[in-house]
């Protein structure tokens, strides 16, 4: 026989000698589970995915926070390029543990579960693509992998393509998806900023372009470095693109806080970004940009 439902003062009813007998749920015995004790890395990928399937206003209805579910970085790729035109680069760069950082668990141990559960190397898949025949360098994030987190390897590869589309001459596309600067890096993740703005600038400096689309969510050191310098700037509907969450602004500033604060449409309408895209939308619109961008105008 089943339990009944556990929910208080429900109660099963089970046929005694033919008779109904109703039997009440607190006879059951009702199985609890200690919650687990989540990283901030944890609780800000859990709130995200919240986020993501909706959370309940004031008035008890649900809300969309995101109408796009979180892609990984090789479906995103697989959305934009051209069939069998992406060749990646940089593949074999690791983050290290200089820090020897200890949380609940060793930061090389959450770097290699963080791998067998991606099947990514980091949190950046970077590499030589083309997008509707118009050659182009990739630099796509997954929020799959410690968040989408920056530390010194996303950094490096991010720096890797704006030299790589500088040498080539062809324009780069950055996609990011980011809980912001990775902790366990301490100082060498923060660093980062300054040097993948750097690198933009040395892609600039070298007559190249920049795309930038910000997928939900983008947050933290990501959205205040290289994420928000695209000389073309766009983000998908409802994507949260703020340096700190609304809840933290809320409590620092004690002020309530628009419904759309920190979303797409709501940058988009102060001028923050260009346009804002369906993901469906999305590979038109960055291919007509690269020919715009690129060297021969065609």
């Amino acid at each position: 026989m089943s339990p009944p439902n556990e929910e208080i003062g429900v109660s099963s009813v089970t046929e005694v000698n033919g008779a109904s007998v109703a039997n009440p749920a607190s006879a059951w015995p009702r199985v609890t589970t200690t919650p687990p004790v989540l990283t901030p890395v944890g609780r800000f990928a859990a709130a995200v995915n919240a986020a993501s399937r909706g959370v309940i206003d004031s008035t008890g209805a649900r809300t969309t926070r995101s109408e796009n579910p979180l892609a990984r970085a090789r479906a995103r790729i697989a959305s934009l390029a051209d069939p069998d035109s992406f060749v990646e680069e940089a593949a074999d760069v690791r983050s290290e543990d200089p820090l020897h950082f200890f949380d609940l668990r060793p930061y090389a141990e959450r770097l290699a579960e963080a791998e067998l559960k991606t099947g990514l190397g980091e949190a950046m898949v970077i590499g030589q693509a083309s997008i509707e025949a118009t050659p182009c360098e990739l630099a796509v994030m997954d929020f799959a992998f410690m968040g989408g987190s920056m530390g010194s390897a996303v950094g490096e590869k991010f720096s890797r393509a704006c030299d790589g589309a500088a040498e080539r001459g062809i324009p780069l596309v950055s996609v990011a998806a980011s809980g912001g600067a990775r902790m366990q890096e301490g100082i060498l993740a923060l660093m980062q900023l300054p040097k993948t703005v750097a690198a933009v600038e040395d892609l600039k400096d070298a007559g190249g372009a920049i795309v930038s689309v910000l997928t939900h969510p983008t947050t933290g050191g990501v959205l205040a470095s290289f994420a928000s310098l695209g000389d073309v700037v766009i983000a998908e509907p409802n994507a949260l693109m703020s340096f700190a969450g609304p809840r933290v602004v809320q409590q620092t500033t004690r002020e309530k806080l628009p419904d759309d604060f920190g979303l797409s449409e709501s940058n988009f309408r102060f001028g923050h970004l260009d346009a804002v895209l369906a993901r469906s939308e999305l590979k038109p619109y960055v291919a007509r940009l690269l020919r715009l961008f690129s060297n021969n105008g065609d």
